[in-house]
Parts: structure tokens; C-alpha cells; sequence
């Protein structure tokens, strides 16, 4: 009923707590099911909070559309598989989790290899840090840190530029709208000096930034 209330009020989209981490109080598999229902309904999405890899068969279950955050703990070979099959994006927020990694409070040791091996198996990616998410400063602008971390994790140029416009476009609902150029979606284009695919730094050297078919930088 909450969940319904919320999105006819106008939400975009749902974020479920499915955290065994901290705190004592987790959604019941059954409580996800039904407000992943009912989000699909309205054809709304819904973003799984997780941070451990025992709570990422519960989003399977209740058919979540992505995965917010990456596992801290290693992800066997066979749920990588499942999220695979059941085509949930995974969203890794690397930025967030290095940061608190600094301050002691959790481990980055499995980060990488996860997010590695999840991509090697097929699976989905989205761009995304988490932006604000912890208790220090975060990157502003071109998230150059967390692209950089991809590639570490052996993402290819081209997986992490789809990963940060077509499939990010996908995870919040908007993959009508925007993520890829083509007619009829809204011209917000990035122009760069040189080729990204060869420099994913190149990223930084922008000629044109083009708002809804306005350039607004030049």
C-alpha cells in the first residue's frame, strides 16, 4: 500500500533495504516481492540496497531491477551467474565503498575481482558513486576516479562509456529518453578533444557540452 501511495505521488523509482549488514530489521523476501509487484504495475523500477553477497539471492527473488552497491564480501561464481540470468544491472558505487575503506569502516579486498568477474560472466553495468553517500569530499564533475576503477576491474573502454550512459539511462528508468543517440530522444551530448576509447582521460578534455540540443559549453 506505501509503495503504491509513493509512486502515484509522482517517485520515479523504489530503493529496497536488503541489508543483513548492519542493523537487525530486514525486509522479508516476500515484503520485496510485492513492492517490486507493485512498482512493475506502474512500470516503475525498483533498486535493491545490498552490501553482502547472502542478501543478493533475496533481490533475485523479488525480482529487482539492479543492484545498488557492490558485495563486499566475494560473490560465488554461481550468483553471479543468477544475476546475470535474470538480467539485474549492478550499479558498483566503487567511490563510496574506497572512501569508507580509508576510514576503517568496511574492506575494498573483494571489489574489484567482484565487479571483474561479474562482467566476464555478462553481466550488466552501471555507472554510479554513491555521490554523497559518505562522510568525505566526492569527486564533482566527470566521475574519473570511479571510470578508472572499472577499467582496474577489467571493464574494456568501451563496456564503461555504455555502463555510464545507456545502461545508467536503463537503471533509473529513462532508457526512452536518454543513454544513446537516437531520433526522438532528448540531444544531451558530450564532445571531447580526442578519442576515449583509446584514453579514457580524454573524457576530461571536453570541446562541447550539448543540453537538450543546446550547447550550454563551448
Amino acid at each position: 500500500v506505501e509503495a503504491d501511495r509513493i509512486l502515484k505521488k509522482g517517485a520515479d523509482q523504489l530503493k529496497i533495504m536488503l541489508e543483513s549488514n548492519w542493523g537487525n530489521k530486514v525486509m522479508s523476501e516476500a515484503i520485496a516481492r510485492t513492492i517490486v509487484e507493485t512498482a512493475h504495475k506502474l512500470d516503475k523500477k525498483v533498486s535493491a540496497h545490498i552490501s553482502l553477497s547472502r542478501d543478493i539471492e533475496t533481490a533475485i527473488k523479488a525480482g529487482a531491477d539492479d543492484l545498488a552497491h557492490m558485495a563486499l564480501n566475494r560473490v560465488p561464481d554461481e550468483l553471479l551467474k543468477k544475476i546475470v540470468e535474470a538480467g539485474i544491472y549492478w550499479t558498483p558505487t566503487i567511490e563510496v565503498w574506497k572512501g569508507l575503506t580509508k576510514r576503517g569502516i568496511v574492506s575494498d579486498a573483494y571489489l574489484l575481482d567482484n565487479l571483474g568477474r561479474f562482467v566476464k560472466a555478462g553481466g550488466k553495468v552501471a555507472l554510479g558513486t554513491d555521490y554523497a553517500g559518505g562522510p568525505f569530499p566526492f569527486e564533482m564533475g566527470m566521475p574519473i576516479k570511479e571510470i578508472f576503477w572499472m577499467l582496474e576491474a577489467g571493464m574494456s573502454p568501451s563496456d564503461i562509456i555504455v555502463s555510464s550512459t545507456k545502461n545508467a539511462a536503463e537503471v533509473c528508468g529513462l532508457g526512452n529518453e536518454l543513454g544513446t543517440l537516437e531520433r526522438g530522444k532528448i540531444a544531451d551530448i558530450l564532445v571531447v578533444e580526442e578519442n576515449p576509447l583509446e584514453n579514457l582521460a580524454n573524457l576530461k578534455k571536453v570541446r562541447l557540452v550539448i543540453k537538450k540540443g543546446v550547447i550550454i559549453r563551448e
